[in-house]
């Protein structure tokens, strides 16, 4: 899910520079971000999840229509991106990728610099 958020945004670049076919590709991308790009965390001790939670947040910025209108499905999506990441947080702040110590809701492990930075 990261991966195609993280593309979404490259082919919206992609389309600004003109190359041909990087707005239907973009399209569909954002529409697969949009039906079924919730990730879980499946493990308690593995929060990978945070990194789709983090560029599909970006990337729903790529997905303003002409106007700088937004579909509102775009908006829904982000907001339930920004809750798990709120969710997710560690109890310091900022985020981290595991929590082998407790494996508990809110991460009892401190943050990563870059997980944060990300974020």
């Amino acid at each position: 899910m990261a991966v195609t958020a993280l593309s979404v945004m490259a082919l919206r670049q992609a389309d600004e520079a003109g190359v041909p076919g990087a707005k239907i590709a973009h399209d569909r991308g954002l529409e697969w971000l949009v039906t079924k790009g919730q990730s879980r965390r499946e493990e308690a001790e593995l929060l990978y999840t945070f990194w789709a939670n983090i560029y599909a947040t970006a990337g729903a910025g790529a997905g303003t229509l002409p106007g700088n209108t937004v579909d509102p499905r775009i908006r829904q999506m982000a907001e339930w991106h920004v809750d798990r990441l709120s969710r997710y947080a560690t109890y310091l702040g900022g985020w981290n990728y595991y929590d082998f110590t407790g494996g508990t809701q809110q991460p009892s492990m401190g943050p990563t610099s870059f997980g944060s930075g990300a974020g």
